[in-house]
């Protein structure tokens, strides 16, 4: 995952970019809903309303990966009905690989997969992530699976796709 802090005059931006492991072997074809075989990116934005420095960002980062070849989804989280994660682990058990809310999420989840590029971004709020943007990342849980292995001396999840 690459990290990287963007400074502007009143707020700071957190950017992260996570390049998906779908960029070489293209997604799963039940999933698409854009072509697999494209480089897609996917700009979860977690800015607030009115957000001038968050709006540029996007902006700026949206035109540059165009220019790289991209095709761009930009998804503006304040404008979907995102609920808390409840941490029933439901999506591990009950519904493998979808979360028991029925909301957007489903939805995020599915760009996510599809995507050789994720992009988070936000406000920096109290060190950490923007409200919205923690919300849609919790629920990333049901990509993963609740079993362990061993990459280069760390613990990590299974992935499920």
């Amino acid at each position: 995952m690459l990290h990287r802090t963007c400074t502007g005059n009143r707020a700071r931006y957190r950017c992260h970019a996570f390049i998906s492991p779908w960029l070489h072997r293209g997604c799963d074809p039940r999933f698409s809903l854009i072509l697999p075989t494209a480089m897609n990116a996917v700009l979860f934005d977690g800015s607030p309303s009115g957000d001038l420095m968050g709006d540029r960002v996007a902006t700026e980062l949206m035109e540059r990966l165009t220019l790289s070849g991209y095709h761009v989804r930009r998804v503006m989280l304040r404008d979907l009905d995102i609920s808390d994660c409840s941490g029933c682990f439901g999506c591990w058990l009950k519904t493998p690989g979808q979360c028991m809310m029925a909301d957007d999420n489903r939805l995020l989840s599915r760009f996510f997969m599809q995507s050789s590029l994720a992009i988070f971004m936000g406000p920096v709020t109290f060190g950490s992530h923007a409200p919205a943007l923690k919300g849609m990342i919790d629920h990333l849980i049901a990509n993963i699976l609740p079993f362990f292995m061993t990459v280069a001396g760390e613990t990590h999840h299974t992935k499920r796709y």
